[in-house]
């Protein structure tokens, strides 16, 4: 389990918004696999700076981002 206070982080989702195809939305993955994520008193949730980029698909790039920067769940 990450420490915010020692500055370890993961990635539990991925967010695309996309204007001009209004196209707004997020995922993450199976909340088992950060059930801690929910216990109020021990956790703080920080958004990472935004990254902008030009994508043609909005949906495959969500996709693409939530395979590479958060993973595929064990099962």
């Amino acid at each position: 389990m990450p420490r915010v206070e020692r500055g370890e982080r993961l990635n539990a989702g991925v967010v695309v918004f996309c204007r001009q195809r209004a196209f707004s939305t997020c995922a993450h993955r199976s909340a088992e696999r950060f059930g801690w994520v929910v216990a109020p008193a021990s956790t703080v949730i920080q958004p990472s700076q935004v990254h902008s980029r030009l994508t043609r698909d909005p949906q495959a790039t969500l996709d693409r981002l939530l395979d590479a920067l958060v993973g595929t769940p064990s099962r």
